[in-house]
């Protein structure tokens, strides 16, 4: 009988709730949506988002980041408490600390405004497919990257090696495995570097990098033979070799 429910919902056009006070932006994205063949249920403040997210279940959250008299993020808390549904957040900020505030308190996605409406529907479709994937295998992990065995989660910043066994990495060190991972098999320069995992303006000389990088490879060396899964390519940088596995993929 659960398994019919749930592959039954499987097959539902995707059910959005939009939450914004800008009703004509409410309006336009309700019309939107469902010119998409989406079910939409929307709310012009924090206190109807409460009372209309008793009525159905979500596939996905879209919440305008400038609610006034509540707290986003209060809001944000209480939605995500009573339902493990994503949320893509829509914010006029341009500052990156911004859009960084609301993906570490919960968000699953971000859109600056302006925004291209074909853009936020490839976000929300992207969002929701990978949902529906993880629901239909709830025992996949879709915070986890995997490679050759080793896990890394990415949430909790943690890397276990193949032997079941975690690794401690300083916070830049996992921010330089996470470019390595990102750009598997392909070369990533010094300068990818220092912008990825150096966010301050003093930015250390290349030397210091090509350490943090050793002392990477040491850490997630590949076998007790000495092989390694980042290499020194000649004048160019680094490249990770190994082929990297996400759960939202599979």
């Amino acid at each position: 009988m659960e398994n019919s429910i749930k592959d039954s919902r499987m097959n539902q056009p995707p059910h959005i709730f939009i939450v914004d006070e800008d009703r004509e932006n409410l309006s336009f994205l309700k019309l939107f949506f469902e010119r998409q063949r989406f079910i939409v249920t929307c709310a012009a403040s924090g206190a109807a988002a409460r009372m209309a997210w008793q009525i159905n279940r979500y596939d996905l959250v879209i919440l305008d980041s400038a609610l006034q008299g509540e707290s986003k993020f209060e809001l944000l808390r209480w939605l995500k408490s009573r339902q493990d549904v994503p949320l893509l957040m829509l914010t006029a900020f341009q500052d990156d600390n911004e859009l960084i505030d609301n993906l570490e308190l919960g968000a699953d996605d971000c859109q600056r405004k302006p925004y291209n409406p074909r853009e936020i529907l490839a976000r929300a479709k992207s969002i929701i497919h990978r949902s529906r994937r993880i629901e239909e295998h709830p025992a996949l992990d879709p915070r986890c990257v995997y490679f050759s065995g080793w896990c890394v989660n990415v949430e909790k910043r943690c890397l276990i090696d193949s032997a079941g066994v975690a690794v401690d990495l300083g916070y830049q060190e996992f921010d330089l495995l996470m470019l390595f991972l990102e750009n598997s098999n392909k070369v990533v320069c010094r300068e990818d570097v220092m912008n990825r995992v150096y966010r301050s303006d003093n930015k250390p000389d290349f030397r210091s990098i090509d350490v943090m990088v050793s002392r990477l490879r040491r850490k997630i060396q590949r076998d007790d033979k000495g092989e390694y899964f980042i290499k020194t390519v000649r004048g160019r940088g680094y490249m990770f070799i190994s082929s990297v596995e996400r759960v939202s993929r599979q």
